[in-house]
């Protein structure tokens, strides 16, 4: 099974998305996808009052689209910008990038350690198939899932 195919499965089985909330790594285990040694695996869904934005460990502004860089080297040169991430992300990007963003959704900020991944489960589209959005970010992170066992 590929990452897609569980997404798809967890909007079609809300009983296997609560299973993957409750225990990501043996899920993903008993579908195939061993998770690296060592790291803890959050799972986080996405929804129409709460929307999570991981920021890669290893993200550099150079790897990132532009808007993406400033936010990366405002988070990684300023202690009170993290502080503001972490507190409400939603006021803390509006400062950045000077616009008001909705209230709802909440805008969540998790950033990825060596010791913790997450994966963030997107809301399924409306009308649309995964292979028709398969360009975006489904999982939220950076390790790449082992195939087979």
């Amino acid at each position: 099974m590929h990452i897609n195919d569980v997404i798809e499965r967890c909007w079609a089985d809300p009983d296997f998305a609560a299973a993957l909330q409750a225990d990501p790594k043996s899920l993903l285990a008993s579908v195939g996808i061993d998770w690296p040694d060592g790291a803890q695996l959050r799972v986080h869904c996405n929804s129409a009052r709460e929307v999570h934005l991981v920021i890669p460990q290893t993200a550099t502004p150079e790897q990132a689209g532009p808007l993406l860089a400033i936010f990366i080297r405002r988070y990684n040169d300023d202690p009170i910008f993290r502080e503001q991430i972490a507190t409400n992300a939603t006021l803390a990007l509006r400062a950045v990038f000077g616009i008001d963003l909705p209230v709802l959704p909440q805008l969540v900020v998790h950033l990825e350690t060596a010791q913790c991944s997450h994966f963030v489960l997107p809301i399924k589209p409306i009308g649309a198939q995964l292979h028709e959005i398969r360009r975006y970010a489904l999982a939220g992170s950076m390790l790449t899932p082992r195939r087979g066992r």
